[in-house]
Protein backbone atom coordinates (compact mmCIF):
# COMPACT_ATOMS: atom_id res chain seq x y z
CA UNK A 1 0.00 0.00 0.00
CA UNK A 2 2.75 1.70 0.84
CA UNK A 3 4.33 1.74 -2.52
CA UNK A 4 1.39 2.95 -4.06
CA UNK A 5 0.94 6.18 -1.98
CA UNK A 6 4.30 6.74 -3.01
CA UNK A 7 3.79 6.15 -6.55
CA UNK A 8 0.70 8.25 -6.65
CA UNK A 9 3.19 10.92 -5.04
CA UNK A 10 0.05 12.47 -1.86
CA UNK A 11 3.58 14.51 -0.54
CA UNK A 12 2.90 16.64 -3.70
CA UNK A 13 -0.65 17.53 -2.57
CA UNK A 14 0.99 20.48 -1.04
CA UNK A 15 0.90 22.12 -4.54
CA UNK A 16 -2.75 22.48 -4.11
CA UNK A 17 -1.94 25.23 -0.80
CA UNK A 18 -2.39 27.56 -4.12
CA UNK A 19 -6.20 26.85 -4.08
CA UNK A 20 -6.33 28.31 -0.83
CA UNK A 21 -4.74 31.79 -0.96
CA UNK A 22 -7.79 33.67 -2.45
CA UNK A 23 -9.67 33.14 0.35
CA UNK A 24 -7.08 34.59 2.90
CA UNK A 25 -6.32 37.83 0.88
CA UNK A 26 -10.13 38.27 -0.29
CA UNK A 27 -11.17 38.82 3.14
CA UNK A 28 -13.76 35.58 2.98
CA UNK A 29 -11.18 33.45 5.10
CA UNK A 30 -14.20 33.72 7.76
CA UNK A 31 -16.76 32.42 5.76
CA UNK A 32 -16.48 28.55 7.05
CA UNK A 33 -19.25 27.11 4.01
CA UNK A 34 -16.38 28.19 1.63
CA UNK A 35 -14.00 25.52 3.17
CA UNK A 36 -16.23 22.66 2.24
CA UNK A 37 -16.15 24.16 -1.93
CA UNK A 38 -12.16 24.63 -1.35
CA UNK A 39 -11.48 21.33 0.13
CA UNK A 40 -13.63 19.65 -2.48
CA UNK A 41 -11.44 21.69 -5.05
CA UNK A 42 -8.03 20.51 -3.69
CA UNK A 43 -9.49 16.88 -3.42
CA UNK A 44 -10.32 16.61 -7.15
CA UNK A 45 -6.96 18.78 -7.96
CA UNK A 46 -5.11 15.90 -5.74
CA UNK A 47 -6.10 12.64 -7.32
CA UNK A 48 -6.22 14.45 -10.59
CA UNK A 49 -2.71 15.30 -10.21
CA UNK A 50 -1.96 12.11 -9.06
CA UNK A 51 -2.82 10.10 -12.20
CA UNK A 52 -0.55 13.23 -14.06
CA UNK A 53 2.19 12.30 -11.88
CA UNK A 54 1.62 8.33 -12.27
CA UNK A 55 1.54 8.47 -15.99
CA UNK A 56 4.70 10.80 -16.10
CA UNK A 57 6.63 8.09 -14.22
CA UNK A 58 5.63 5.72 -16.87
CA UNK A 59 6.61 7.61 -19.14
CA UNK A 60 9.65 8.37 -18.07
CA UNK A 61 10.19 5.23 -16.80
CA UNK A 62 13.73 3.96 -18.59
CA UNK A 63 14.93 7.74 -18.37
CA UNK A 64 14.16 7.93 -14.71
CA UNK A 65 16.71 4.93 -14.15
CA UNK A 66 19.68 7.36 -14.79
CA UNK A 67 18.77 9.75 -12.71
CA UNK A 68 20.71 9.78 -9.14
CA UNK A 69 17.12 10.62 -7.38
CA UNK A 70 15.08 9.30 -9.37
CA UNK A 71 16.19 5.87 -9.55
CA UNK A 72 14.11 5.37 -6.73
CA UNK A 73 10.88 5.87 -7.89
CA UNK A 74 8.64 2.71 -7.51
CA UNK A 75 8.69 1.97 -11.22
CA UNK A 76 12.13 2.68 -12.11
CA UNK A 77 13.30 1.17 -9.00
CA UNK A 78 11.19 -2.16 -9.81
CA UNK A 79 9.36 -2.16 -6.31
CA UNK A 80 6.07 -2.06 -8.84
CA UNK A 81 6.02 -3.76 -12.18
CA UNK A 82 4.16 -1.95 -15.42
CA UNK A 83 1.97 -3.85 -15.21
CA UNK A 84 0.82 -3.12 -12.01
CA UNK A 85 0.87 0.71 -12.71
CA UNK A 86 -0.77 0.83 -15.48
CA UNK A 87 -4.04 -1.22 -13.37
CA UNK A 88 -3.56 1.53 -10.63
CA UNK A 89 -3.71 4.40 -12.91
CA UNK A 90 -6.81 2.86 -14.36
CA UNK A 91 -8.60 2.42 -10.79
CA UNK A 92 -7.23 6.38 -10.55
CA UNK A 93 -8.93 7.30 -13.66
CA UNK A 94 -12.42 5.69 -12.37
CA UNK A 95 -11.88 7.32 -8.67
CA UNK A 96 -11.46 10.65 -11.05
CA UNK A 97 -14.74 10.07 -12.99
CA UNK A 98 -16.65 8.53 -10.25
CA UNK A 99 -15.55 11.72 -7.95
CA UNK A 100 -16.52 14.46 -10.45
CA UNK A 101 -19.90 12.79 -10.81
CA UNK A 102 -20.41 12.91 -7.16
CA UNK A 103 -18.46 15.92 -6.17
CA UNK A 104 -21.00 19.16 -6.58
CA UNK A 105 -18.77 22.10 -7.27
CA UNK A 106 -19.54 24.68 -10.01
CA UNK A 107 -18.48 23.84 -13.34
CA UNK A 108 -16.19 26.27 -14.33
CA UNK A 109 -13.96 24.34 -11.30
CA UNK A 110 -14.18 20.79 -12.83
CA UNK A 111 -13.44 22.65 -16.29
CA UNK A 112 -10.36 24.20 -14.59
CA UNK A 113 -9.35 20.89 -13.01
CA UNK A 114 -10.00 18.73 -16.47
CA UNK A 115 -7.76 21.87 -18.73
CA UNK A 116 -5.05 20.92 -15.90
CA UNK A 117 -5.16 16.99 -16.60
CA UNK A 118 -4.58 17.11 -20.61
CA UNK A 119 -2.08 19.98 -20.14
CA UNK A 120 -0.35 17.98 -17.90
CA UNK A 121 -0.43 15.05 -20.33
CA UNK A 122 0.40 17.22 -22.75
CA UNK A 123 3.58 17.92 -21.04
CA UNK A 124 4.58 14.58 -20.15
CA UNK A 125 3.96 13.46 -23.94
CA UNK A 126 5.43 16.04 -26.05
CA UNK A 127 6.24 19.14 -24.54
CA UNK A 128 8.83 18.61 -21.98
CA UNK A 129 11.86 19.54 -23.46
CA UNK A 130 11.07 22.15 -25.47
CA UNK A 131 12.92 25.28 -24.30
CA UNK A 132 10.70 27.53 -22.39
CA UNK A 133 7.75 26.75 -23.66
CA UNK A 134 7.67 23.91 -21.16
CA UNK A 135 8.67 26.56 -18.23
CA UNK A 136 4.88 28.26 -19.49
CA UNK A 137 3.19 25.20 -19.32
CA UNK A 138 4.01 24.49 -15.90
CA UNK A 139 3.68 27.65 -14.74
CA UNK A 140 -0.11 27.36 -16.12
CA UNK A 141 -0.58 24.93 -13.88
CA UNK A 142 -0.58 26.42 -10.92
CA UNK A 143 -2.12 29.22 -12.48
CA UNK A 144 -5.07 27.05 -12.70
CA UNK A 145 -5.26 26.01 -9.34
CA UNK A 146 -5.56 29.75 -8.43
CA UNK A 147 -7.96 30.11 -10.84
CA UNK A 148 -10.32 27.37 -9.60
CA UNK A 149 -9.44 28.77 -5.84
CA UNK A 150 -11.14 31.73 -7.22
CA UNK A 151 -14.25 30.14 -8.60
CA UNK A 152 -14.60 28.31 -4.98
CA UNK A 153 -15.07 31.14 -3.15
CA UNK A 154 -16.51 33.70 -6.43
CA UNK A 155 -13.37 35.94 -6.78
CA UNK A 156 -11.41 36.96 -9.65
CA UNK A 157 -7.64 36.30 -9.79
CA UNK A 158 -5.90 39.53 -8.80
CA UNK A 159 -3.09 40.67 -11.22
CA UNK A 160 0.10 40.64 -8.69
CA UNK A 161 -1.32 37.11 -6.89
CA UNK A 162 -1.11 35.52 -10.61
CA UNK A 163 2.11 37.46 -11.97
CA UNK A 164 3.92 36.35 -8.55
CA UNK A 165 2.73 32.36 -8.82
CA UNK A 166 4.05 32.81 -11.88
CA UNK A 167 7.53 34.32 -11.08
CA UNK A 168 8.07 32.06 -8.25
CA UNK A 169 7.31 28.67 -10.14
CA UNK A 170 9.41 29.56 -12.80
CA UNK A 171 12.17 30.20 -10.36
CA UNK A 172 11.09 26.59 -8.80
CA UNK A 173 11.61 24.76 -12.48
CA UNK A 174 14.84 26.24 -13.40
CA UNK A 175 15.90 25.47 -9.73
CA UNK A 176 14.23 21.74 -10.17
CA UNK A 177 15.88 21.66 -13.78
CA UNK A 178 19.47 22.64 -12.61
CA UNK A 179 19.49 19.83 -10.29
CA UNK A 180 18.57 17.74 -12.56
CA UNK A 181 21.54 18.30 -14.91
CA UNK A 182 23.84 17.12 -12.16
CA UNK A 183 21.72 14.52 -11.06
CA UNK A 184 21.38 12.60 -14.44
CA UNK A 185 24.13 10.48 -15.62
CA UNK A 186 25.96 12.11 -18.48
CA UNK A 187 25.26 12.25 -21.89
CA UNK A 188 21.24 11.81 -20.41
CA UNK A 189 18.95 13.49 -23.40
CA UNK A 190 16.13 14.31 -20.99
CA UNK A 191 17.40 17.51 -20.11
CA UNK A 192 17.51 20.02 -23.12
CA UNK A 193 20.80 21.00 -24.24
CA UNK A 194 20.09 24.06 -23.09
CA UNK A 195 19.41 23.58 -19.29
CA UNK A 196 22.76 21.82 -19.23
CA UNK A 197 24.70 25.29 -19.76
CA UNK A 198 24.48 25.47 -15.94
CA UNK A 199 25.70 28.90 -15.51
CA UNK A 200 23.00 30.67 -18.00
CA UNK A 201 20.60 28.65 -15.48
CA UNK A 202 21.80 30.24 -12.50
CA UNK A 203 21.43 33.57 -14.40
CA UNK A 204 18.13 32.63 -15.25
CA UNK A 205 17.48 31.21 -11.86
CA UNK A 206 18.68 34.92 -10.20
CA UNK A 207 16.44 36.49 -12.89
CA UNK A 208 13.25 34.95 -11.86
CA UNK A 209 14.27 35.98 -8.28
CA UNK A 210 14.87 39.71 -8.45
CA UNK A 211 11.59 39.54 -11.16
CA UNK A 212 9.60 37.92 -7.63
CA UNK A 213 10.73 40.15 -4.90
CA UNK A 214 10.64 43.46 -7.56
CA UNK A 215 6.95 42.64 -8.72
CA UNK A 216 6.31 41.79 -4.54
CA UNK A 217 7.68 44.61 -3.28
CA UNK A 218 6.17 47.26 -6.06
CA UNK A 219 2.61 46.09 -5.55
CA UNK A 220 2.60 46.35 -2.09
CA UNK A 221 3.43 49.71 -2.41
CA UNK A 222 0.99 50.72 -4.55
CA UNK A 223 -1.91 49.19 -3.25
CA UNK A 224 -0.84 50.67 0.76
CA UNK A 225 -1.87 53.70 2.51
CA UNK A 226 1.93 54.69 3.22
CA UNK A 227 2.46 55.58 6.90
CA UNK A 228 5.32 54.15 8.88
CA UNK A 229 3.31 50.67 10.43
CA UNK A 230 3.14 49.59 6.31
CA UNK A 231 6.20 50.44 5.63
CA UNK A 232 7.25 48.16 8.74
CA UNK A 233 4.44 45.53 7.18
CA UNK A 234 6.37 45.75 3.81
CA UNK A 235 9.81 45.06 4.93
CA UNK A 236 9.03 42.29 7.46
CA UNK A 237 7.27 40.62 4.55
CA UNK A 238 9.88 41.24 1.93
CA UNK A 239 12.35 39.99 4.08
CA UNK A 240 10.73 36.65 4.82
CA UNK A 241 9.70 35.96 1.15
CA UNK A 242 13.72 37.03 0.01
CA UNK A 243 14.91 34.62 3.19
CA UNK A 244 12.69 31.82 2.11
CA UNK A 245 12.99 32.04 -1.92
CA UNK A 246 17.25 32.41 -1.29
CA UNK A 247 17.07 29.29 1.14
CA UNK A 248 15.76 27.60 -1.81
CA UNK A 249 18.25 28.52 -3.95
CA UNK A 250 20.60 27.91 -1.99
CA UNK A 251 19.47 24.54 -1.67
CA UNK A 252 19.16 24.33 -5.09
CA UNK A 253 22.80 25.30 -6.57
CA UNK A 254 25.01 24.51 -3.50
CA UNK A 255 23.02 21.01 -2.87
CA UNK A 256 21.29 20.36 -6.17
CA UNK A 257 18.08 19.77 -3.53
CA UNK A 258 15.31 20.82 -5.89
CA UNK A 259 14.96 17.49 -8.14
CA UNK A 260 12.23 17.35 -5.95
CA UNK A 261 11.09 20.80 -5.13
CA UNK A 262 8.20 19.61 -2.63
CA UNK A 263 10.64 17.17 -0.53
CA UNK A 264 13.16 19.82 -0.20
CA UNK A 265 10.50 22.12 0.91
CA UNK A 266 9.39 19.53 3.72
CA UNK A 267 12.32 19.12 4.45
CA UNK A 268 13.48 22.91 4.98
CA UNK A 269 12.99 24.24 8.59
CA UNK A 270 13.50 27.60 7.23
CA UNK A 271 11.15 27.68 4.13
CA UNK A 272 8.48 26.60 6.26
CA UNK A 273 8.86 29.18 8.90
CA UNK A 274 9.44 32.10 6.65
CA UNK A 275 6.08 30.64 4.57
CA UNK A 276 3.93 30.27 8.04
CA UNK A 277 5.13 33.85 9.13
CA UNK A 278 4.25 35.46 5.99
CA UNK A 279 1.07 33.82 6.36
CA UNK A 280 0.63 35.01 9.25
CA UNK A 281 1.19 38.32 9.27
CA UNK A 282 -0.47 38.93 6.28
CA UNK A 283 -3.68 37.35 8.32
CA UNK A 284 -3.01 39.79 11.47
CA UNK A 285 -2.72 42.47 8.66
CA UNK A 286 -6.19 41.58 6.67
CA UNK A 287 -8.42 40.82 9.35
CA UNK A 288 -7.29 42.05 12.86
CA UNK A 289 -4.98 45.14 12.24
CA UNK A 290 -5.70 46.14 8.75
CA UNK A 291 -2.74 48.74 8.90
Amino acid sequence: MIKYIKFARLDHWLKGIVIFLPIIFSGKIIEYNLFIILIKTFYLFGIVSSLSYCINDLVDNKIDKNHKIKKYKPIASGIIKIKSAIIFCIFLLILIITSFILINIDPKIKFSIITYFFISLIYTLYLKKIIFFEVFLVSSLYQLRLIAGCFSIDVMPSFLMSTQIYFITTLIFFCKRYSDIFLYNKNNDNVSPYYKKDQKLIKLIYTFFFLSIFNYFYYSFISANINIFQIIKILLLMSLVIIGLYEFINKSIKFHMASDPVKLIINSIIIQTTFILWIFVEIINIYIIKW
